[in-house]
């Protein structure tokens, strides 16, 4: 039986959907968005915490 989704599962979800946006944001010419990209970085990196 499915339910709901509990909160780990819900982090990794966000991490996982995060990595497309990490990965063009990175490659992205203007620094703003390389700073974007190294704040998700850093966010789904706490999530380990």
């Amino acid at each position: 039986m499915v339910g709901s989704p509990n909160v780990p599962n819900l982090i990794t979800i966000g991490r996982i959907l995060a990595c497309p946006a990490i990965f063009f944001l990175a490659l992205a010419p203007s620094i703003g968005a390389r700073m974007v990209a190294f704040a998700l970085f850093v966010a789904a990196g706490l999530s380990d915490l």
